[in-house]
């Protein structure tokens, strides 16, 4: 596996921290409030101004409410149609000599370029926490107007929802956190066996009647050696071993034996989801009386 496809496999587990997540939407939380504040506070003719500039030709994408992604994205692009005009509109202003009026849509033109870097510096883990739970804010504050200003407002204000529903989401978030990218694979690699060859997945770790701790099925023998195949080379692995991971990343670096554990475990979390009949025969090792 080339280094691209190694560090989107593991990206979740070398990702930041549910801390560091929680610390970055929380300084985004701020300067998206003096946005809103800013845009709120600009007087009528400017607003009639600002809606002016809006409707000669930029124009953001609006929201897609079956689209948690694209919704996100239209939100995010619209702090830069904001900054772009506040922009344009501020030079006008100046070039005309209306000093007071250049200063408060100024300001607006700042706090939009103080968010913008938070903003598309997010990493893909805690955009994803955004769009998982920060998506029901967005239904609360769909703008339904046709006033041009307000649909500049709109944005950042469901923005600062999300955030703040995705940072109330993660802090309620207790003990370790999942190795997503395994669970994700041997979820992925079980697909992969049903549909390939028509049989069951099966987590059974008995061999000679002695309970092992690993696949010993046809089905668990194949997904411990495709993780291994795609684990990361050695000197990827050398390398990260040096920043001290996260106790969710040390999967990574531990034996192949370390590793076949997880496997199995992720394993059996698919097969008891994959019985949708309760009463249908039970896969893999027999609870114990």
């Amino acid at each position: 596996m080339d280094e691209v496809g190694e560090q989107n496999l593991h990206q979740d587990e070398f990702g930041p921290t549910r801390a560091e997540r929680m610390q970055a939407l929380r300084d985004l939380l701020y300067p998206l409030e003096v946005l809103s504040s800013r845009l709120e506070a600009l007087p009528p003719h400017l607003r009639l101004l600002v809606s002016e500039w809006r409707t000669e030709g930029r124009s953001a994408a609006e929201p897609i409410d079956v689209d948690p992604i694209a919704s996100y994205s239209a939100d995010k692009d619209a702090i830069e149609v904001v900054s772009e005009i506040a922009s344009d509109v501020h030079r006008d202003l100046a070039g005309a000599g209306s000093t007071d009026d250049a200063n408060l849509i100024g300001e607006v033109w700042v706090a939009a370029d103080m968010v913008g870097p938070l903003l598309w510096n997010l990493d893909s883990t805690t955009d994803g926490d955004v769009v998982i739970d920060g998506g029901s804010a967005v239904s609360a504050l769909t703008d339904n107007s046709a006033d041009p200003f307000e649909s500049l407002c709109a944005p950042v204000r469901r923005l600062h929802s999300r955030f703040k529903l995705a940072l109330i989401h993660l802090g309620h978030r207790k003990g370790p956190e999942a190795r997503l990218s395994l669970v994700l694979l041997v979820s992925q690699l079980c697909d992969l066996w049903q549909r390939e060859t028509g049989r069951p997945v099966t987590a059974n770790p008995v061999k000679l009647g002695a309970y092992t701790g690993r696949p010993q099925s046809a089905s668990g023998r194949f997904l411990c050696a495709a993780v291994e195949a795609l684990q990361p080379s050695a000197a990827w692995i050398d390398e990260h071993k040096a920043v001290e991971p996260q106790m969710r990343a040390r999967i990574m670096m531990l034996p192949a034996a370390h590793r076949v554990q997880a496997v199995h475990s992720a394993m059996r979390a698919y097969v008891a989801a994959d019985r949708p009949d309760p009463s249908a025969p039970r896969r893999g090792r027999p609870r114990r009386k």
